[in-house]
């Protein structure tokens, strides 16, 4: 089995300085091509994570209370409280923003509560949006309920879809409560207007007498 080996070459508009492999545990991570020369330099600067290659972790240094930034590239730490993933720097338009460190690397994830905070893919499972779905079966492992939802994926944009399967547990549920209030309302009715309409025992002896007196 070979080793692989990388091959020097000239960076260009279409070679990024990105694409090379940095030293091991480097901040100069920010690549710049001198497209005359075609060679890069490097550099810790940085404006936000994505800037930083190898360990995606854009952090501030500026002194504390300083009313300017000093961002540069550095390594995660476990526990650190200067360089976790939670004090990197996102994009404008990023929503992964829940960080986790391995040797030295963040990796992001947007956090969740439903499937409509997830905007790519509509899907929400084990609290993580997903990039996308797979297939039907993975729409209905995000929150919506398989009693009341049935799920769709569109494998082309990895986007799921629901429609509702019928009255959800909570509207059967309504429904039965409300069919007993009523069915006791109209016996309670019935049992009220008999005995209102009823004869009473003093009116039967006054029939009674009434009926003798005319015979």
């Amino acid at each position: 089995m070979g080793t692989s080996v990388g091959v020097c070459t000239s960076c260009s508009a279409t070679v990024a300085c990105s694409t090379g492999v940095l030293p091991t545990a480097t901040t100069n991570q920010v690549g710049s091509c001198a497209t005359a020369t075609g060679i890069c330099t490097f550099a810790s600067t940085c404006t936000n994570n994505n800037d930083c290659v190898q360990s995606y972790l854009c952090v501030d240094n500026a002194a504390a209370g300083s009313t300017t930034t000093d961002l540069n590239c550095a390594q995660c730490v476990d526990g650190s409280s200067t360089v976790s993933c939670a004090n990197g720097t996102y994009a404008a338009n990023d929503v992964k923003q829940t960080g986790t460190c391995s040797m030295g690397t963040c990796s992001y994830v947007q956090s969740c509560t439903d499937n409509s905070n997830c905007a790519a893919s509509n899907l929400c499972a084990a609290g993580v949006c997903s990039d996308a779905c797979t297939d039907d079966a993975s729409c209905m492992t995000g929150t919506a309920s398989a009693d009341d939802w049935e799920g769709t994926c569109n494998t082309t944009t990895g986007l799921c879809t629901f429609e509702e399967t019928g009255l959800s547990g909570g509207a059967i549920a309504g429904i039965v409560i409300g069919s007993v209030v009523f069915v006791l309302l109209v016996v309670v009715g019935i049992y009220f207007c008999t005995k209102q309409s009823g004869e009473t025992d003093s009116s039967k002896a006054v029939a009674y007498e009434t009926l003798h007196e005319n015979h």
